[in-house]
């Protein structure tokens, strides 16, 4: 019975509203058509606006992951820097004698291994 109700009260509406049409239904029936199709837009464009976001939030991501990469290797970089200026060089270790052995490991005296070079120089 509702439904009847419903109907009737439909086709005095589009009646007094001189809007009734027998082919495209009742005005209610376009009014919720228009707001359905209004509402399907609206999401659409909500759902573009989501993806973009997503996107932008994936690529800023991305940024922040290979500049995190750079800062560990300079902070990699800079340890070494450090611990490279904290060994002692060259020229402070004092010098090998001639008949000593060569502090390159090799097992030779220096003046048969590395002090011939340093001697023609």
């Amino acid at each position: 019975m509702g439904r009847a109700i419903s109907a009737l009260v439909d086709h005095e509406l589009a009646t007094v509203l001189g809007e009734l049409n027998s082919v495209s239904g009742s005005w209610f029936e376009d009014q919720a058509q228009r707001r359905l199709a209004e509402r399907e837009a609206a999401l659409t464009e909500r759902e573009r606006e989501v993806a973009e976001a997503e996107d932008r939030a994936r690529r800023r991501s991305e940024h922040l992951r290979v500049r995190e990469r750079e800062m560990q290797a300079r902070e990699w970089r800079l340890e070494l820097a450090e611990k490279l200026a904290s060994q002692p060089t060259r020229s402070t270790q004092a010098n090998t004698g001639r008949n000593e052995l060569c502090p390159c490991g090799s097992g030779i005296k220096y003046k048969k291994c590395h002090g011939e070079i340093s001697d023609r120089q």
